[in-house]
């Protein structure tokens, strides 16, 4: 899994995903490189004493999700410093699903157990370990705000309220979403039409973050999407099976 984020001085490129190209870690090499985006010069590679399985950034810190032999959980790096902070155990014996959220304060993960970890990135600590309910066991977390989580399933997507894991709001009948990016202006869906036989393009959804009402129609991507990014002015999409990158410029 690759994931680009800003620090003070220039924007940098983070690599876990074993496919990703020669600037990554697969899961169990206990490294991270870090990477120049313009030139995919590796610049540094950073120790780890756990195996991530997931990165997500939250302003300097990057956020690691790791599957450890007795414990899961979280490990911080500063992006400023590169330097590796203390693990966050989660859970035992679960393995950690390698999709995560954060607001900024807290930062949730899934497990394999459909328990969803709350964290509080500022006492480095776990605050709460909840079930969710048995209509969305098979449900995966794909974003988060401060009012609500966003779960997906093979049918639509689902928030719930934060606090007690219960449905808020009307389901949204977006199929095979894979990633949501949320952002004061739109909620951004990318879906996975892909299949077995492989060959279908994925799509993008824009939806009006006051209603969740799709804004047009949804835009073709490439053939199976695996990464979606929002910047200032543009949203980009990885594809996987035609080794292409789709680029929105945002109107201003």
């Amino acid at each position: 899994m690759s994931c680009v984020g800003s620090t003070p001085k220039r924007v940098m490129a983070w690599r876990t995903s074993p496919s990703a190209g020669p600037a990554t870690t697969a899961t169990g090499t206990q490294a991270l490189p870090r990477s120049d985006p313009p030139s995919t010069r590796v610049i540094a590679t950073i120790a780890l004493h756990e195996s991530p399985t997931a990165i997500t950034v939250s302003g300097d810190t990057i956020w690691l999700t790791y599957a450890g032999r007795d414990t899961n959980g979280v490990l911080p790096i500063d992006a400023r410093t590169n330097q590796v902070g203390a693990t966050i155990p989660v859970d035992r014996g679960s393995y950690v699903v390698t999709t995560a959220a954060h607001t900024g304060d807290t930062f949730w993960i899934r497990n394999a157990a459909s328990q969803l970890a709350r964290i509080d990135t500022r006492a480095r600590r776990r605050t709460r370990l909840q079930s969710l309910p048995s209509s969305l066991r098979g449900f995966d977390l794909v974003a988060a705000t401060r009012r609500a989580l966003w779960l997906t399933g093979p049918k639509e997507l689902v928030r719930v309220d934060p606090q007690t894991l219960q449905p808020a709001g009307e389901p949204i009948p977006i199929p095979k979403s894979e990633q949501v990016v949320i952002t004061p202006r739109a909620v951004w869906i990318l879906t996975n039409l892909n299949s077995t036989q492989g060959g279908f393009p994925g799509q993008l959804w824009e939806l009006d973050p006051r209603d969740v009402t799709s804004i047009g129609t949804p835009r073709r991507v490439g053939v199976t999407p695996v990464r979606l990014l929002v910047t200032a002015g543009a949203v980009w999409v990885a594809n996987y099976s035609d080794a292409t990158i789709t680029a929105l410029t945002l109107r201003t």
